[in-house]
């Protein structure tokens, strides 16, 4: 039992780490788009690095559900361990949540990572024009007319997946404290 115990109070503290390092990333990504939305000029540099970004994202949601996957699994082992009946149902209700958090995130940031990252490369365009463009004020005008928008739809679909990583991120320390709870009965 100390085994899989261990090993999920590993792999429980990783994805912790995981989820919290791709929230970092989600938040530096809207900070990024924020300053886009603000001042549009000059921003190429910005929309490079959101580019990056968003390669970090799917990135991590990858090596996440590796995680969430172990971890779904040694609960699972838990679960025969003849646990007492209040535990069990604690188990498996973790597991359960852990599923459909996983799922959703899972779902989520794969179609975030198509549908943001063609708005992005026409937001680096874009800034590409404008600078290109600077003695144009109409043109400009007409860039960034419709450079705000695109910006504000890609910083809604940010704040979706923030939503997500954050419920995640509570399941997986509601994880943290049921494995301390069998660690202490176990020794």
């Amino acid at each position: 039992m100390v085994g899989v115990l261990g090993r999920l109070d590993r792999d429980t503290r990783d994805a912790v780490g995981r989820v919290a390092a791709q929230w970092k990333v989600a938040k530096d990504l809207e900070a990024d788009l924020v300053r886009i939305q603000i001042e549009p000029k000059g921003k190429v540099k910005d929309s490079r690095y959101a580019l990056n970004l968003l390669k970090w994202v799917g990135r991590a949601e990858k090596r996440i559900d590796r995680s969430e996957q172990r971890i779904i699994v040694e609960l699972d082992e838990i679960t025969k361990l003849g646990l007492p009946p209040g535990l069990l149902s604690q188990d498996q209700q973790l597991a359960q949540k852990l599923q459909i958090q996983e799922r959703e995130l899972l779902k989520l940031a794969s179609q975030f990572v198509g549908k943001i990252r063609t708005p992005l490369r026409e937001i680096m365009l874009d800034e590409q024009l404008l600078e290109r463009h600077m003695k144009e004020p109409a043109l400009q005008q007409q860039i960034q007319h419709a450079l705000i928008p695109l910006v504000g739809n890609t910083r809604v679909e940010v704040v979706n997946l923030l939503r997500w990583i954050a419920s995640t991120q509570a399941v997986l320390k509601q994880i943290e404290g049921f494995d301390r709870v069998l660690m202490k009965l176990a020794r």
